[in-house]
């Protein structure tokens, strides 16, 4: 060990003790001040307890005695009265502490004196009785000063001893067994209450100790709490920074590509704009999960409930993820069980945003086969009554001991996972925790080889009712042919809740055998289902089976079933009679479909009439403005377009729009600000605003809301994406 070493080692140890000392020193000073402010509320105490004492001995002692002992307390009152208003008058620091000790103790000194030489002088030459008064009258003035005085031990032996030891030598003097017992009984009395002094001091240090080290705990976390605070805020701005410059290109690149698939491309230049497409819109994906990760870590994730309809909210994600799922080549399908009520307290957005997490993760990780979302209420493990969503797929699976982690931040089940199929292990994580925030769980249950099995669940209210299903397809018969095992069993079963029946047959061949076996029974099907790629596969069988059941009597109802809208080689069959369905069916299109033989598709249609509109696009970036007006356009609407807030307001004083898309991040004026000053022309209380954003907060929203804006679309913006926002407008403006 170097000198230098031990220098600086023996320095760090005289520091601490000066420290100690001067903390130490602290503790004292307010010891004595807690002291001296309850002295004289103590002193009034012994003063009633003495005047008690002495109206009990009155009719027994010579009446000047309670007289005399009354008024000498009464002075020594005033005195110590006296000592402790000095004493909080004065501005003193901690080095002083012992002055005023001494002070105190010297005074200490001379009340116990002055009330010994009073008892050793009542109790000469008096009568028993007396003895005995004047030894009780003592007694009460030692004890009712201990607690008091506790605070400085010394003052309390300075106080005491004098005060005892006159009196006791009266009693040792008189030699009786009496007083010689009297003498031993006092002694012990004595020394128990010098036991609980130095207690009662110990536990007043270590009280008023904690009590600063409290109070410092609570500055310095005060502190961290506001340095925390300040760097949420920074970190929140940096990522709506960063957040915003990474959207921009990125809304550049998704969105040109989109147009330009939008034209006349060969196979090649479109398989080359998909691929940028879907390399961007990947990209976008990572940075949400980063995103929503990070806003978990700053607890700046806000949790909104409300009454979410069941049915559509998983309908919607898997709709959503279904193109997705048909170009890999696999089937996906949805089932709501009839003992649910239609809707659950909870996050529209999160919850969405959990199920197209555990979704896509099921489409990304299943090469072959398919996947079936479910939900059905169920019961947890505490009794309480819960809606629980279930994934299944037919993919690679998971080894159990990794299932446990795959829930943790930047997890996935080994590193060849991420290697093959990319990622950056967070979303299950964010799943996880937007389940938890909403007052659910989520597990799984996988085997490798065998497929996974995700689930999560959520609260129901206990008086929420199951919505059931009406028994309005009691005598249907349905044919499901060469449907895949999870779509035929999802309409086998939503079917069945409706009171039918439904029986699914992977081939022609054999569905021409079931048509012909339930005719002879005479129980024929009053519908038959039609998968879009067997009819690619067996084209010839399927228009001569389509034939033949229009021909029969009674005939069924034919329905094609398309997979993402249906491949244009099965779209002819339709002119023989057929009904055309989208897969996944939704519940209530298979229900039009069955009670309904008129119709030749349910696919919703556009219910309310639109008008074109005059449209101000405010933004910076010159490849957004080149979207919105190629996008806009196309739709039929008129697009005047601005770069920054400044020529916003200006346009708008000038002209009158239909509705505003207002970038936020503008330089000149931001669009918060445009907003607040479109706000102040006349005749732009009704005029629709509509924030364009890529960092999307609840207090974003209220700054939005606070500006005069009637909502915000989220950058990347899609063409089609931005064409719906609009259209709602439209539909108002008409």
């Amino acid at each position: 060990m170097t000198v230098e070493s031990l220098t600086t080692s023996s320095n760090g140890v005289a520091q601490r003790a000066t420290d100690e000392l001067q903390y130490d020193r602290l503790i004292r000073a307010e010891m004595l001040t807690t002291m001296f402010r309850m002295g004289a509320r103590t002193l009034y105490g012994a003063i009633g307890g003495m005047v008690v004492l002495c109206a009990l001995f009155w009719p027994l002692v010579p009446h000047w005695k309670p007289i005399a002992l009354t008024v000498a307390f009464t002075m020594v009152t005033l005195a110590y009265r006296q000592v402790f208003r000095a004493y909080a008058a004065k501005e003193r620091g901690p080095e002083e502490t012992a002055l005023w000790a001494r002070r105190y103790v010297a005074l200490s000194i001379a009340s116990g004196s002055l009330w010994g030489l009073a008892g050793w002088w009542f109790t000469l030459q008096s009568a028993p009785i007396e003895s005995v008064f004047t030894g009780l009258i003592l007694l009460t003035v030692v004890t009712s000063t201990m607690a008091n005085r506790a605070f400085y031990p010394r003052a309390y032996y300075a106080y005491a001893l004098p005060l005892v030891i006159p009196i006791t030598i009266v009693y040792l003097t008189a030699g009786t067994r009496v007083s010689v017992a009297s003498v031993i009984g006092a002694m012990i009395y004595l020394i128990s209450l010098f036991i609980w002094v130095g207690t009662l001091s110990r536990s007043y240090h270590r009280t008023i100790s904690l009590r600063h080290e409290n109070s410092t705990l609570v500055k310095e976390l005060t502190v961290a709490y506001h340095e925390a605070e300040a760097g949420s805020r920074a970190k929140s701005e940096f990522l709506a920074v960063v957040s915003h410059e990474l959207r921009t290109p990125l809304n550049g690149i998704i969105g040109m590509s989109e147009v330009l698939l939008a034209t006349r491309l060969d196979q090649q230049q479109r398989k080359y704009a998909t691929t940028v497409r879907d390399s961007g819109e990947a990209l976008v994906a990572i940075i949400n999960d980063i995103l929503d990760f990070s806003k978990f870590e700053a607890g700046t994730v806000d949790i909104r409930t409300s009454e979410v309809p069941i049915v559509r909210v998983l309908e919607s994600a898997v709709d959503l993820l279904a193109t997705r799922a048909h170009t890999k080549g696999l089937e996906i399908a949805s089932y709501v069980a009839p003992n649910l009520p239609e809707s659950v307290t909870a996050d529209e957005g999160r919850l969405r945003q959990v199920l197209l997490n555990l979704i896509g993760n099921a489409i990304k990780f299943t090469p072959n086969g398919g996947i079936i979302c479910e939900a059905r209420a169920d019961t947890d493990e505490s009794g309480r009554r819960v809606l629980r969503f279930v994934i299944t797929d037919t993919g690679i699976g998971i080894e159990p001991e990794m299932a446990g982690r795959l829930f943790q931040p930047f997890v996935q089940a080994d590193s060849s996972i991420a290697r093959r199929y990319g990622g950056t292990g967070l979303g299950l994580a964010i799943s996880r925790r937007l389940v938890a925030a909403m007052g659910g769980t989520i597990g799984v249950d996988s085997k490798p080889g065998a497929g996974s099995r995700f689930w999560f669940t959520l609260a129901l209210t206990q008086d929420s009712a199951a919505a059931g299903s009406v028994p309005v397809l009691i005598g249907t018969r349905a044919l499901i042919v060469g449907c895949g095992n999870m779509s035929a069993e999802s309409l086998r079963r939503q079917i069945y809740d409706w009171g039918g029946r439904a029986s699914p047959v992977a081939t022609i061949a054999a569905a021409r055998s079931f048509i012909t076996g339930a005719t002879a029974k005479n129980a024929p099907f009053t519908a038959v289902f039609l998968s879009d790629l067997l009819v690619n596969e067996e084209s010839v069988e399927a228009a001569e089976l389509v034939r033949n059941a229009v021909r029969s009597t009674p005939a069924p109802r034919l329905i094609l079933l398309c997979a993402s809208g249906g491949a244009p080689e099965a779209r002819p069959i339709v002119n023989e009679g057929m009904l055309m369905l989208s897969l996944p069916v939704h519940r209530d299109q298979l229900l039009a479909a069955l009670r309904d033989p008129l119709s030749r598709s349910v696919e919703p249609p556009e219910s309310h009439p639109t008008r074109p509109l005059r449209i101000l696009l405010a933004d910076d970036a010159s490849v957004n403005r080149t979207i919105g007006v190629i996008a806009l356009g196309t739709a039929g609407y008129q697009v005047d377009v601005v770069e920054d807030g400044a020529e916003a307001v200006n346009a708008v004083r000038h002209s009158h729009y239909d509705l505003i898309l207002m970038d936020v991040d503008m330089p000149v004026l931001d669009g918060i600000a445009a907003a607040r000053e479109i706000r102040a022309l006349p005749g732009t209380a009704e005029m629709p605003i509509l924030a364009l954003s890529a960092f999307t907060t609840d207090e974003f929203a209220e700054r939005c809301r606070q500006a005069g804006m009637n909502g915000y679309i989220e950058k990347p913006i899609r063409p089609d994406q931005l064409v719906a926002a609009v259209r709602p407008y439209a539909v108002l403006a008409s």
